[in-house]
């Protein structure tokens, strides 16, 4: 039994639909729906990764395309976080980080047949991809906010919120790059001997922390919120390079997380 691309782009565009309509809600705030929705589309979007597991006897943790699927699962539960904590954050700006990730599984190859290679048969393979997705969700809706406090900036419109928001998801982010920084260099002593191989993600994945190391320690000081934006920009873009360029591109030639 196999699941079909036909299948699982209409079951990926369920997902899709569902988080539009808790996006629009949102927007109107009208929390219930919005929650009811979304958490829909949360148990819609965990049936795609198990029916992954369930056919094909591996966590589907082993690409982009399945990173991209799997993304989305921190946006629910992070509203309802923010919303039991009273944290002051647009939650429409939450929800809409969820589509990015999904419309890109759309556009991406879906890789039906995958199997995990050896060297991902790992105890800690779950862990430290799991929470890397966990930690570049929570970076994409630390961005989305980011952006539209630098677009209220541009009109002169008060957008300190949003400020505030991306601070908050950007400490939520940073405990989870710590780990998947750390298990992976476990996972890495345990298949090559080394913790550390400089390997091209490896060192992209060390630029990211830093970066939003600084990003954090410079965004409570007003003096230097200019410097906050910008250290978060580059940290972002950090996201991708690691993400998309090392795995895709010959600037991750010769590396062990290069899919060309």
């Amino acid at each position: 039994m196999m699941l079909s691309p036909d299948t699982l782009k209409i079951w990926i565009m369920g997902i899709l639909l569902l988080n539009c309509a808790a996006f629009g809600c949102s927007i109107f705030k009208r929390q219930r729906p919005t929650l009811v929705l979304m958490g829909t589309a949360w148990f819609a979007n965990i049936g795609i990764i198990m029916a992954f597991w369930w056919l094909y006897n591996a966590p589907p943790l082993g690409t982009i395309y399945h990173v991209l699927l799997a993304t989305p699962l921190v946006f629910f539960p992070a509203v309802v976080f923010f919303r039991m904590h009273h944290f002051d954050t647009p939650i429409p700006a939450v929800i809409f980080s969820s589509l990015i990730p999904l419309i890109g599984t759309l556009f991406m190859q879906m890789q039906l047949d995958w199997r995990p290679q050896p060297i991902l048969q790992s105890t800690w393979f779950i862990p430290h991809v799991f929470v890397y997705c966990v930690a570049y969700g929570l970076a994409l809706a630390a961005f989305i906010n980011l952006a539209i406090y630098g677009l209220n900036a541009l009109l002169k419109r008060d957008g300190e919120i949003y400020f505030r928001a991306s601070h908050i998801l950007m400490l939520a982010a940073f405990p989870f790059f710590i780990f998947g920084m750390c298990s992976g260099m476990m996972w890495g002593d345990g298949a090559w001997g080394s913790y550390w191989g400089w390997d091209p993600k490896e060192i992209w994945g060390l630029i990211t922390l830093l970066l939003y190391a600084i990003a954090l320690h410079l965004a409570p000081i007003k003096a230097q919120r200019a410097h906050a934006v910008i250290a978060q920009i580059v940290a972002f873009a950090a996201i991708i390079m690691t993400c998309f360029m090392v795995a895709y591109t010959i600037l991750g030639s010769g590396s062990m997380h290069s899919y060309n």
